[in-house]
């Protein structure tokens, strides 16, 4: 499995699929901060991602060694502006709430690093209104997962569209584990 570009990612939300993703990035072998509102669901999160785990090792699909590695490569907080720090790529995965994303994706743009990509896993809502929030040289991308649960990590599926940032300098290549990006934005 080919490790993606970058090193650092950050979850923001610790439901289904927030726990999934998370699971996904840090088989993939980036050191993951999964972050939510309470502990109550950050530990519902780190069960959720347990259970994800033993699924995919059950089925063959991640031996036991990757899934223990995987797992203690997801770092739980509630402080969002600690798991911003560093970040190089951001999955936004709360409710489908355009002012709370909205809300979320202008504390992002003011935490994350300059060249921080910030993506959302939304299903219904324009991405071009969650990143009207950031600043006009931020970058920002819908991240559609699906069955996080069951995935295989050689087999993630996404479904990326840019917003209409016309700074945005953004370029994606496919590896054998997850999608990986590099971008650069200027501040």
């Amino acid at each position: 499995m080919k490790k993606p570009d970058f090193e650092k990612v950050t979850v923001i939300g610790a439901g289904t699929m927030g726990a999934g993703i998370a699971g996904l990035f840090a088989a993939a072998g980036c050191e993951t901060s999964m972050v939510d509102v309470d502990d109550e669901r950050v530990e519902n999160g780190l069960a959720l991602l347990d259970r994800s785990y033993e699924a995919q090792r059950k089925a063959g699909r991640l031996s036991e060694g990757h899934a223990e590695e995987g797992r203690a490569r997801v770092k739980i907080s509630l402080d969002l502006e600690e798991a911003c720090d560093g970040a190089e790529f951001l999955v936004e995965a709360v409710s489908e709430n355009l002012p709370l994303k909205r809300e979320l994706f202008e504390r992002f743009d003011a935490l994350c690093p300059g060249d921080a990509l910030l993506t959302s896993n939304t299903s219904g809502l324009s991405i071009s209104e969650i990143a009207s929030a950031t600043s006009e040289a931020a970058e920002s991308a819908r991240l559609r997962c699906w069955d996080t649960a069951t995935a295989d990590t050689a087999e993630v599926s996404a479904v990326l569209s840019l917003s209409s940032v016309p700074s945005a300098a953004l370029s994606w290549r496919r590896s054998s584990s997850i999608s990986s990006w590099s971008s650069r934005r200027a501040r």
